[in-house]
């Protein structure tokens, strides 16, 4: 048994104003239990452990702390999503990379993006190569309206291109029905080209960095190298998620200012469908479309050798292995989604590509119209119409473009047979 002492109960007082006699005890012994306690048997109470005490208590602290942590997720997924949200709405402002010029051009396009029926997309041999001054007329004399748009950029590449192709969808342009592209490999090593530079940050969004690892995750490098390239490309993704550096590009933009004071006029740009070159009087001045500030001189002799050995070299071995043919299928869906046709083009290359010739040979490249044989296009490869070996100057241009709208023409009035691949 366990003793229990409690203080007495007040006994009820009688009418007379005493206390009832108790019936057990003396007399003494009840006024000595009365002046103390009264001893009362309990039932005997199970003992009670400290732990046993300290559980509800921790079970307490535990809830409290489970509702802390769900605050804190829930305060850093707060945080994420207005920073997301702030990070597109000033994605909005950012203009387009001023590298070489492509700001004004693609503003210009932008600006006039329903008037055209077609652009052509590609690296500096493309937008050295199309005169839009000598093809539209050609072309809209055989028969069928034609206006094109130059939007090649030197440097450009396969995941770039199929950057701008989206982002020129994107604008929803209402003529728009083909897109002519010189096919470029897809390059997934940052040191190739600048890919943290303005233009190489610009063009990193989400769906790009998704092709490019995919890019890397095919190819046959180790893992250390593969690790290296997915980290490259993902942090210039993360910049541009940031806006990492675009304040003043922005308020430029804002304030209808180029940060470059020798940048192309637009009115220039629209006059010539986008179109620059080395000897061009309006376009010298500015040195981002001048490739040399003054071009090489060109060994006639190696010259002409290495043309005479580029139908050979044209047609060598490639492993495709490591190419990324997937990214260059799903060029092709995004256009014809859209509704679109994609060409593309081989300008009057110098350099062999037989890459091309193995893609070709495979049926990837659908619709191809090749240049780069100097045999079949002697006028293209003289030498007075180049800068250097690689690229054509104004003249060159005229040239190049007035085979291309030829074949164009001719194409499209069915008098000729579909155009043959990369010879």
């Amino acid at each position: 048994m366990t003793l229990s002492i409690e203080p007495k109960k007040d006994v009820a007082v009688g009418p007379q104003g005493k206390r009832p006699a108790r019936k057990d005890g003396t007399a003494a012994e009840r006024g000595q239990a009365s002046l103390f306690f009264d001893v009362v048997h309990v039932p005997e109470v199970e003992s009670v452990s400290a732990s046993e005490i300290a559980r509800p208590a921790r079970a307490a602290a535990g809830g409290s702390g489970a509702r802390g942590g769900r605050v804190a997720v829930g305060a850093v997924a707060l945080f994420v999503g207005v920073f997301l949200l702030a990070a597109h709405g000033v994605r909005m402002l950012v203009p387009w990379p001023s590298d070489l010029g492509n700001d004004v051009r693609m503003r210009v396009f932008e600006q006039h993006k329903d008037e055209y029926d077609a652009v052509y997309i590609g690296p500096s041999t493309v937008y050295r190569s199309f005169r839009p001054d000598v093809i539209d007329p050609i072309v809209s004399k055989a028969g069928r309206p034609f206006r094109s748009f130059q939007l090649g950029f030197g440097g450009m590449l396969g995941y770039e291109q199929s950057f701008y192709i989206r982002e020129i969808l994107a604008m929803q342009p209402r003529k728009l029905r083909w897109i002519f592209v010189e096919p470029s490999q897809f390059v997934t090593d940052p040191t190739m080209f600048n890919l943290y530079s303005e233009r190489g940050v610009f063009r990193s969004d989400l769906t790009t960095t998704r092709e490019v690892l995919r890019g890397i995750a095919l190819s046959t490098d180790d893992w250390q190298e593969r690790a290296r390239l997915w980290a490259g490309h993902l942090k210039a993704w993360s910049w541009r998620l940031a806006n990492l550096g675009k304040g003043p590009a922005i308020v430029a933009s804002m304030l209808r200012r180029h940060l470059d004071a020798d940048a192309i006029e637009e009115e220039i740009v629209l006059k010539q469908g986008g179109f620059q070159d080395e000897d061009d009087p309006f376009g010298r001045h500015h040195r981002g479309f001048s490739l040399f500030e003054q071009p090489p001189p060109i060994d006639p002799k190696v010259y002409y050798q290495d043309l005479k050995t580029l139908a050979t070299r044209n047609q060598g071995r490639f492993n495709l292995s490591s190419f990324d043919i997937e990214s260059l299928r799903e060029q092709r869906r995004v256009v014809e989604g859209a509704g679109l046709e994609l060409i593309y083009i081989v300008p009057s290359l110098y350099q062999p590509v037989p890459w091309i010739t193995a893609l070709n040979a495979q049926g990837e490249m659908g619709t191809l119209m090749a240049f780069n044989s100097p045999t079949d296009y002697p006028k293209l490869y003289r030498l007075r119409d180049r800068i250097d070996p690689v690229h054509v100057n104004r003249q060159g241009a005229a040239a190049f473009s007035l085979e291309f709208a030829k074949r164009l023409a001719e194409m499209w009035a069915g008098a000729s047979a579909a155009p043959e691949g990369t010879r």
